[in-house]
């Protein structure tokens, strides 16, 4: 479980990471310390996959900040699973990867459809990074992948074959287009962090750019309350406004302090198209504008009508901005049909009975009363959580894997169905990915199933052609 939040003071005890243990019977007791390195960063994300195919459980630490330090880069870690005890080998196997940004969420996905467990990353104030695992060693190739340019304050992702080609696409969740924030590749919003006053206190400075000139973001107000020598230099509201960024805080003070830059504030879907040189080609379509009305935090891909074609809902808003800005809270959550070749169709909240007009955060799935349908579960704060029953039509059968005793987990696996008409069917196991949630492994697929064969964590391979549920759910267990 990772720790975080602003609240404590850097490397206090609190922000210690803990590691539970399942006595087979769901109750859960404290590990010993020594299984985890004595980490205190203050955590977002862990996400956990066997990914280096040794039979064992690794683990991504996504760190979002540094306490009292924001937007300073804190430190993420790949923890390696050695025995049963975790060590950090983040420096070891994924060079880059440590001091990567603030990252919000991660997901392990075979991006690339090699067999082996990619890490895709999404990032405040950056782009969606991927690391390809190359026999265990990650490798960051965003640039070459296309996702590096497009930069962001991405909050989550959901992967899955969106367009039935075989690949995995994903899905990201940002801020959106409905707030006074609007990033273009022209027209960046800036962050410079340093310490404009030459008195060892760093600050923040929120920049734009009109007509093509560089100016503060915030006014005279809150930028003098946190340097008063603003105020002596430039006096008045009219005086500050005008200003260019560079006559107010000294060329040198920006050319000092770190820069950070966002360029897209679109939620959107990034299409596999394939390979080149053993690297995924990914393309960015934007979702419909009615998505771009408030930031999206839990997002999920899942069938949810029954016509096999993954849809997508995504929950929404934000009441943490600084008071000047207000609260971000155009949305009530959105679902969206997906076609099967990429588009998706907004899905109004009278039809959908999707309806979440608070602070909405997590979003997991799940089957929560037994009728083999996809249900969703909502973290909100400061609310007690939501949970929506799906009552559509569809008629499905639930998967789950049941791996070999070497290797618990089955995040990552990837099965594909062989339906009744021949057609076929790819789904994979998420492993992380939605915003401070993960959803269950149980897999759902409508129609009728001839044959599923199971790509397992260790690389290996099975097909089942006898598909007979047990207690609602299909069983399939990995070959010794």
């Amino acid at each position: 479980m990772v720790s975080g939040g602003v609240e404590f003071e850097p490397g206090v005890i609190a922000l210690r990471d803990r590691l539970y243990l399942n006595d087979g019977f769901g109750s859960f007791e404290n590990a010993s310390l020594e299984m985890l390195p004595d980490l205190r960063n203050s955590g977002s994300q862990a996400a956990a996959a066997d990914f280096d195919r040794d039979g064992d459980v690794d683990v991504f630490v996504g760190s979002r900040l540094v306490v009292g330090s924001y937007p300073a880069g804190p430190q993420s870690t790949l923890l390696l699973n050695e025995g049963g005890k975790f060590i950090d080998g983040t420096e070891k196997i994924a060079a880059g990867l440590q001091d990567s940004g603030m990252v919000t969420a991660a997901a392990w996905s075979d991006a690339n459809d090699d067999g082996w467990l990619d890490l895709l990353v999404t990032y405040d104030w950056g782009p969606v990074r991927l690391f390809l695992n190359e026999n265990g060693q990650l490798r960051d190739v965003s640039d070459a992948a296309g996702l590096a340019e497009r930069l962001g304050w991405h909050n989550s992702l959901a992967t899955g074959d969106i367009d039935h080609d075989g690949d995995m696409d994903f899905v990201v969740g940002n801020f959106g287009l409905n707030t006074k924030y609007y990033a273009s590749t022209e027209k960046p919003e800036l962050l410079f962090y340093g310490d404009f006053e030459n008195n060892g206190q760093m600050q923040i400075v929120e920049a734009k750019y009109e007509n093509g000139v560089c100016l503060p973001r915030r006014g005279l107000g809150c930028t003098s309350n946190a340097m008063p020598s603003i105020r002596e230099k430039l006096p008045t509201y009219h005086e500050f406004a005008i200003s260019p960024l560079m006559d107010i805080y000294t060329p040198d003070g920006l050319d000092a302090a770190q820069r950070f830059e966002a360029n897209s504030l679109y939620s959107g879907v990034w299409i596999n198209q394939g390979n080149k040189d053993g690297v995924p080609q990914f393309e960015f379509h934007k979702l419909p504008r009615v998505v771009q009305a408030s930031p999206v935090f839990g997002v999920a891909l899942v069938d949810v009508d029954g016509d096999n074609h993954l849809d997508l809902y995504m929950v929404q808003n934000f009441h943490g901005p600084q008071r000047e800005t207000g609260n971000m809270d155009g949305g009530v959550s959105m679902l969206l049909r997906g076609d099967g070749t990429g588009n998706f169709m907004p899905v109004w909240p009278d039809a959908s009975g999707l309806v979440i007009d608070g602070d909405a955060m997590g979003l997991t799935v799940t089957d929560i009363d037994g009728d083999r349908r996809p249900d969703f579960a909502v973290t909100l704060n400061n609310e007690k959580p939501a949970v929506f029953r799906n009552e559509m039509n569809g008629s499905f059968t639930r998967f789950r894997l049941s791996p070999n005793e070497g290797n618990p987990s089955t995040a990552g696996c990837q099965l594909t169905f062989t339906m009744s008409d021949a057609s076929k069917l790819v789904r994979e196991i998420p492993a992380g990915g939605s915003y401070l949630s993960q959803s269950s492994h149980d897999v759902f697929v409508a129609g009728d199933v001839d044959s599923v064969t199971v790509r397992w964590p260790d690389g290996s391979e099975s097909t089942h052609e006898s598909l007979q549920p047990v207690d609602s759910v299909v069983i399939l267990s990995q070959e010794m």
